[in-house]
């Protein structure tokens, strides 16, 4: 900073705008007390209580929420930028039964309870009674996956409902996340989002599980390629493409997120900054990243990408043909002994 001339030492980017709180994936949470560490984790974000302790370098610190930026723009006039994340909470899909609470001695499911709890969390937040601020606007956020198409949407608008009646908060208080990761969600996205219109937020797609959905819809018409092939076929760039089409067609576009998947490998960053501005390039408007320094990287490629004016101009292309979407990534060449044993 003292040779330069600007007098300038570092620079702080703004990143990670909103941040995932998992209670599915990235998370190991096997039975009732694993997902009751997860429930006061939350809770503990949304009321901004939660502190974390660590020691690195021999000197202990505790991590807790940041409280907002103060600054002075070039008027010097005091301005502020929020110095957290906006929380977003995923909960697990409709299939997944926990003992954690029974009805009548039988299981529930596992998301009706995780929606219940996320949102008594965030009661605090609505009612400014915590220390942070999550939502400037006074909504719950919460991601939901494996939903397989428009009818699973419905139930889960009608799940949201019901807490809202439960709390007493305004109807469509809770908004939804919609993970574009199931067949039968990619090629009904725009009824989906219909059956949500009140709600949703955001779409997105994802490599692993729609590729596991994919091989799980058409296992029985034969072996499918292997997974360094399976961005090749032509199903794949014809959901990536979709989503995005639909997502701006539905009005997403400054109001919505429109998001691509997570960047796998947490240690290859020089990679993942040669190779994710092609998510902003495609069209999204937010991209999954595994870290906060990586979500500092990918920010910079938003200030290459200008995704507003390439939105507009992926809006005027055609859509992608549904028949590409549904066309199964079937082996046409059986593989060899060594091709079985190396997979």
């Amino acid at each position: 900073g003292r040779a330069a001339l600007s007098g300038i030492k570092d620079i702080t980017v703004e990143a990670a705008l909103t941040a995932i709180l998992d209670m599915e994936d990235s998370v190991s949470a096997v039975d009732a007390e694993d997902k009751a560490r997860i429930y006061s984790n939350i809770c503990g974000v949304m009321r901004g209580t939660l502190e974390a302790p660590f020691v690195k370098d021999g000197k202990s610190f505790v991590r807790r929420p940041n409280q907002d930026i103060w600054f002075r723009d070039e008027k010097g006039d005091a301005k502020s930028l929020p110095g957290r994340s906006v929380a977003l909470v995923r909960n697990v899909g409709h299939h997944m039964f926990t003992d954690m609470v029974l009805c009548d001695g039988r299981t529930v499911p596992e998301g009706f309870v995780d929606c219940l709890v996320t949102t008594a969390a965030a009661l605090q937040d609505l009612r400014g009674t915590g220390l942070v601020v999550n939502s400037r606007l006074g909504s719950v956020y919460i991601v939901k996956p494996k939903m397989h198409g428009p009818r699973e949407v419905a139930l889960t608008s009608v799940i949201f409902g019901r807490a809202e009646e439960f709390f007493g908060l305004r109807r469509n208080t809770v908004k939804m996340g919609i993970m574009d990761e199931e067949r039968r969600t990619s090629v009904n996205l725009r009824e989906c989002i219909r059956a949500a219109a009140a709600r949703v937020f955001f779409i997105n797609t994802g490599f692993l599980d729609r590729t596991g959905d994919e091989i799980h819809t058409c296992m029985l018409a034969g072996p499918v390629v292997r997974k360094q092939d399976m961005r090749k076929e032509p199903w794949i760039r014809a959901y990536e493409d979709s989503n995005v089409d639909i997502g701006l067609h539905s009005g997403f576009a400054g109001k919505a997120q429109i998001g691509k998947g997570m960047w796998a490998r947490p240690d290859s960053m020089k990679a993942m900054l040669e190779a994710k501005i092609a998510e902003p390039m495609a069209g999204a408007s937010t991209a999954w990243v595994p870290s906060p320094a990586a979500a500092a990287l990918h920010s910079i490629h938003y200030h290459r990408v200008n995704v507003p004016e390439r939105q507009m101009q992926l809006a005027t292309r055609p859509p992608a043909p549904l028949d590409l979407i549904l066309t199964p990534p079937l082996l046409k060449v059986m593989p060899n002994r060594d091709d079985i044993e190396e997979e």
